[in-house]
């Protein structure tokens, strides 16, 4: 990604295990020069826990890393979808103690994409930002062969229109 970046004005990665995101984040960090970036994370679960079945170096945990090593504009930040079995309203509250804004699957729902869009939009303001998406986020009915699926999730018309809704952010990666 770093290589990629001193090409390139954005930088769209695709595939693999959610443990990358940590990697992806240091490389568009060091790209801002060294400044950390914004993250819109699309995703059923946090993926900022300290441990995943007691490895400190997980899908479950990238997020966690990301921050302690100064990657993530916290601030200017936002959790979208999040519904999984995986999270805890303990883990929830520590996110929004360090400055996480989350948009809960539920929320999503009752706003709608578009004003959850417009609510992102709002929250990253101009700070160049990454958007992360695991495709767990979507309903596993209409996206069969994830992971870790989680009913329930977001309707893959919910996501364009959200998606289209981030127009005009400074958007580096994906």
């Amino acid at each position: 990604a770093t290589r990629l970046w001193e090409k390139s004005k954005r930088v769209i990665g695709i595939g693999g295990d959610h443990m990358l995101s940590w990697c992806f984040l240091r490389a568009a960090r060091d790209f801002n020069n060294g400044a950390p970036v914004a993250l819109i994370h699309l995703d059923a679960h946090l993926d900022t826990g300290d441990e995943y079945q007691g490895n400190k170096l997980s899908h479950g945990t990238a997020l966690r890393r990301a921050m302690e090593d100064g990657c993530i504009d916290i601030e200017h930040s936002v959790h979208v979808g999040i519904h999984g079995s995986m999270g805890s309203s303990e883990l929830l509250a520590e996110d929004k103690d360090k400055g996480w804004a989350t948009i809960t699957l539920d929320e999503f729902t009752d706003m709608g994409p578009v004003e959850a869009a417009a609510k992102c939009v709002e929250i990253v303001g101009d700070v160049p930002t990454v958007i992360s998406f695991d495709v767990d986020v979507l309903e596993p009915g209409e996206c069969p062969g994830i992971g870790f699926p989680e009913p329930g999730g977001m309707t893959s018309r919910e996501l364009f229109r959200f998606l289209r809704g981030l127009r005009g952010i400074n958007c580096i990666g994906e």
